[in-house]
Formats: C-alpha cells, structure tokens, sequence
C-alpha cells in the first residue's frame, strides 16, 4: 500500500480484499475489474489474488485481454 501511495497512486484506484483468495467472494477484485479499462494496469500482490485457481488466473487475463486491459505478451 505504501509502494503504490509513493508511486503516486490515488486511493479510490487502490482495491483491497481481506478474505483468502481461496473464495469466489472478492469484493475487492470485482470492484477493480469494474474500473480497468484499455491502457490501464492492474497491480496484484501475488498471482492467487487474481485468481482461485491456475486455471482461473488464466481466464482472467485472457479476460483482461479481450478487453483491452492486458497487452499481448508476443
């Protein structure tokens, strides 16, 4: 939280989840995705905070992807 503070990151763009990752209920996660749009970047702490699972993490940015919000690795 200080890192992103200190790199000039506001805090209504700072998104926060207390529960374990380990549940579909992310109100942190789901309100984050609301606001990424093309361009943006979407910071997580360690990989398990963006998805459950393997398989969900890469759902997820093939999601972000589609949507613009994720650049093409290649």
């Amino acid at each position: 939280m200080d890192a992103l503070a200190a790199a000039g990151i506001k805090n209504e763009h700072i998104f926060v989840d207390k529960k374990s990752g380990a549940t579909i209920a992310r109100p942190g996660l789901q309100e984050a995705l609301t606001h990424v749009r093309d361009g943006d970047v979407l910071i997580v702490h360690t990989l398990d905070r963006l998805g459950r699972t393997a398989r969900d993490t890469v759902n997820m940015v093939h999601d972000l992807k589609e949507r613009g919000g994720c650049p093409d690795p290649g």
